[in-house]
């Protein structure tokens, strides 16, 4: 028989950190992306991740914390849980897909939330690729929650003008059903 080469359980440590690095491609054999893994990667401007539903797929706390260059981000289908800090400080941050198998965002306190201090970012309703800026959704007029999100507080978005959307009007941003 051949070997097989396909990596299961695959994730990314903190090798990143701190890095010059520009783009990253994170092919289907991981499932996991580690505490502080791109921390502070000032010039990490695009994630691609490869499309596909994965049974499940984690993040840590502080994975993109400090990526100032970051501007869009498709979170996998799989993701259960977005942890605290994961994209705190990420002030070029716009664009952010959910996916539909989210069911909690840490809300953390102060400067602890997932999306602290990213002060432009919104969600879309579509999972997208990001190549190059002509590829950022535009902001939509009404954006649904994933149903299985059961809590969305302002406490989430620290720093962030979407806070104000969701305090005057709650209509704009709404729980899907």
């Amino acid at each position: 028989g051949g070997q097989n080469n396909t990596t299961k359980n695959a994730k990314i440590s903190k090798l990143f950190s701190y890095s010059g690095l520009k783009e990253i491609y994170i092919g289907n054999t991981i499932n996991a992306i580690n505490l502080n893994s791109f921390t502070d990667c000032k010039s990490l401007w695009k994630i691609e991740m490869q499309n596909g539903v994965k049974d499940s797929f984690s993040f840590s706390n502080y994975t993109f914390d400090g990526c100032t260059a970051l501007k869009a981000f498709s979170i996998p289908e799989g993701t259960k849980k977005l942890p605290g800090r994961m994209f705190r400080n990420c002030s070029s941050l716009t664009a952010v897909y959910l996916p539909s198998t989210l069911t909690e965002i840490n809300s953390g306190s102060q400067d602890h939330s997932t999306f602290a201090n990213c002060v432009n970012m919104y969600f879309v309703s579509e999972p997208f690729t990001f190549t190059s800026d002509d590829d950022i959704p535009a902001k939509e007029d009404i954006y649904y929650f994933p149903s299985g999100l059961t809590k969305i507080t302002d406490e989430h978005f620290i720093g962030n003008r979407l806070v104000k959307m969701i305090q005057n009007d709650i209509s704009y941003y709404a729980m899907h059903t």
